[in-house]
């Protein structure tokens, strides 16, 4: 199952949340830019983690015990 998400307009296909470090990981794989990134669970903060054109990411997973 993949879920959608809508944040400042734009949509992101995976969504894994790290509630200790207050982050979200999002994937993008809208127009072909194959980006994974995060940010503060506010919206702020943000950042690309990962950029690769010829990818589509559609999930995140975040493994809580081996950050």
């Amino acid at each position: 199952m993949f879920l959608t998400f809508y944040i400042y307009a734009a949509v992101y296909d995976g969504l894994a949340i790290d509630s200790g470090r207050q982050k979200l990981y999002y994937a993008d794989a809208a127009n072909n830019s194959g980006k994974v990134g995060e940010m503060s669970t506010d919206g702020t903060d943000h950042r690309v983690l990962f950029t690769d054109v010829n990818s589509r990411p559609r999930a995140v997973v975040f493994d809580n015990q081996n950050r």
